[in-house]
């Protein structure tokens, strides 16, 4: 991925671009899968907004229609072939957004037994900085993000500390705090000037003291903001995060039978030949390996098959799509995306 933006992409839509070097080292058996992904002079863009997720059609078991019978509860079962990835990322990476860029180093380790996802393991804020009203904060060396791999929702836990140098005041600074979780942050402002919170507020947005009417609550909207950045940012190193089925960088869905696919994807514009850049734009590489599950049908040794995808972007909203599935199974397809 060295000197290229890779495209991170779920449904069609990036997620995020990386830049950089990665490599990455697994094992498929019967009983497991086992990866490691280690990176090094690592950059994670995001887009101006983050993408959201759908929300599922099917009935909900709190909602009754009268006349209708009330659905059944069913339980979740995990899967018995859990996915192990371990995120080797003590090589400090850059975050980015348009109002924030974080420098990060991290040791994760996530086991997926579908449908969930456990992660643990923490991500160190070596600097950066991050906007509040348009005012930006230096964050604080040792501020950390720590996930819990206990708990089947990705709700780390965060300690941010970050600085603002308030312009013609000699000396005057104001500190806020993020503690608590991603999904439940607390910001606590302090200040050389004054230990007034909604004095320091006023400071903040204007240099002086003013009503700040909502202010404080736009303050923690825009801390959220950055927290679910940063986080995504982190997560997007390699694993399946459980609101975004696929993440190709190393990719992991659920099959049919309890089987587990994983997918490595990469940008591919290099083999495209010079006298062909007119009429393909891009092109995209997919390896893919399945693991049967118990009763699934296979197309390798010991319950295990795969093949090859590969993409060609055309002009006018065109793809060309082609996919190879040793020995003689294969499709070509030609898309129109406006």
């Amino acid at each position: 991925m060295a000197g290229s933006a890779f495209p991170i992409r779920n449904e069609g839509m990036v997620l995020a671009w990386l830049t950089g070097d990665a490599s990455i080292d697994g094992e498929i058996t019967d009983e497991r899968t086992t990866s490691s992904i280690r990176t090094r002079d690592f950059t994670v863009r995001l887009p101006e907004r983050t993408a959201s997720t759908l929300q599922p059609l099917g009935a909900h078991p709190e909602i009754l229609i009268v006349g209708a019978e009330r659905p059944a509860a069913t339980g979740v079962t995990e899967s018995d072939y859990p996915v192990e990835i371990g995120v080797d990322a003590r090589d400090p990476f850059w975050v980015r957004r348009s109002d924030f860029a974080a420098q990060v180093s991290a040791r994760l380790d996530a086991i997926y037994r579908d449908p969930n996802l456990y992660v643990g393991g923490e991500a160190t804020i070596r600097r950066g900085t991050f906007e509040i009203f348009g005012k930006r904060f230096e964050l604080q060396p040792g501020s950390t993000i720590t996930f819990n791999e206990a708990e089947r929702d990705l709700n780390p836990a965060v300690n941010i500390v970050a600085t603002y140098d308030v312009p013609g005041r000699a000396n005057v600074t104001v500190t806020v705090t993020v503690t608590g979780t991603l999904t439940n942050p607390e910001l606590a402002f302090s200040s050389t000037e004054t230990s007034d919170r909604a004095e320091i507020i006023a400071l903040l947005i204007s240099g002086g003291r003013r009503d700040t009417g909502g202010a404080e609550r736009e303050a923690s909207e825009q801390a959220a903001s950055f927290l679910a950045g940063l986080t995504a940012g982190i997560l997007t190193l390699g694993l399946r995060q459980e609101f975004g089925d696929v993440i190709p960088v190393l990719a992991v869905e659920s099959e049919g039978a309890g089987g587990t696919r994983i997918r490595v994807g990469w940008n591919a514009d290099d083999i495209i030949p010079d006298f062909l850049s007119d009429f393909v734009l891009g092109a995209y590489i997919e390896g893919f390996v399945t693991a049967a599950g118990e009763g699934a049908a296979t197309t390798g040794p010991a319950g295990v098959g795969g093949g090859v995808s590969l993409e060609f972007t055309l002009p006018q909203g065109f793809l060309l799509r082609g996919t190879y599935v040793p020995v003689d199974n294969g499709s070509l397809d030609l898309l129109f995306e406006p």
